[in-house]
């Protein structure tokens, strides 16, 4: 676990700790405007040939939200993102021994969850830290007939922006939030000699997102 993991877990208990029993609970829904760069790189089985790209997408990505807040600003929350976001894809045409033919990789994110402890200053600034969780699955077309399975990855969350609160309890944020998944490796399927692909990737991703809610 790096330190900034440990730093929002240990921000989550704190917060949970102060909360009283008459704690508020906030439910409501984000859109954000997102964009994801993926860097990856492929070590062939057989030569250990290298092959590199980077690849960035942008979306509108949807969610949900609930939290529960206490005294003093403090709140904990869950964020889920119901759907799956395009990773990009990547095509290349080559003619060694080893790759010859038309290579197509893609891959999707899904299943997005993240669990977070959240800050709200008087002036409505607030501050945000948390982990996510989420699955990585690829969708490749490859001439040497390998593929490859798909794989959960960690993550880290970090945000701010600004919140709205209305007497009847219903609220508005704006937030710019950016988010390091762990790199993550794939293994490619077993060929006649025992022998595997590999592919190693690094998602990162920074949002724009508006939400909207209610308190209650």
């Amino acid at each position: 676990m790096n330190k900034l993991k440990l730093a929002a877990l240990i921000t989550a208990i704190m917060a949970l700790i102060a909360m009283p029993l008459s704690a508020e609970i906030r439910l409501g829904v984000s859109v954000a405007h997102t964009t994801i760069d993926t860097t990856g790189e492929e070590t062939l089985k057989t030569t250990s040939r290298k092959n590199g790209a980077g690849v960035e997408e942008t979306a509108l990505v949807p969610s949900i939200f609930a939290e529960i807040a206490g005294e003093g600003g403090f709140g904990i929350g869950v964020d889920h993102i119901p759907g799956s976001a395009d990773l990009g894809s990547k095509s290349r045409a080559d003619d060694d021994i080893e790759t010859a033919g038309d290579n197509k990789a893609a891959a999707e994110i899904d299943g997005l969850t993240t669990v977070y402890a959240i800050k709200t200053f008087e002036s409505g600034f607030f501050l945000k830290a948390g982990i996510t969780k989420a699955d990585i699955n690829t969708t490749e077309t490859l001439a040497t007939g390998t593929t490859y399975g798909n794989e959960s990855v960690d993550g880290t969350v970090v945000g701010m922006g600004f919140n709205r609160s209305n007497d009847n309890g219903s609220f508005i944020r704006i937030a710019t939030e950016y988010t390091d998944f762990d790199n993550v490796t794939f293994n490619g399927s077993v060929d006649a000699d025992s022998v595997r692909n590999k592919v190693t990737a690094d998602v990162d991703a920074i949002a724009f997102k508006l939400s909207v809610g209610k308190a209650f």
